[in-house]
């Protein structure tokens, strides 16, 4: 159901800074939005983006805002 929260971190070896953080995580934003069929600029969204260390990767969670 809508609107939701979407949560994704990204994970590596080294912190990115805001902007870069953004930037690595926009596929996965586009896909999302794909896969729901609204598009990523809808208010029906609040993206949030996290980092953590460890070997590439990115976990997605997205729950009920």
């Amino acid at each position: 159901p809508m609107p939701i929260l979407v949560t994704i971190t990204r994970v590596g070896p080294r912190k990115l800074d805001d902007d870069n953080l953004a930037s690595a995580c926009k596929y996965i934003r586009d896909t999302i939005a794909t896969i729901v069929g609204v598009d990523d600029g809808s208010d029906e969204y609040t993206w949030r983006y996290e980092q953590k260390r460890g070997k590439y990767g990115v976990d997605v969670e997205i729950t009920p805002r």
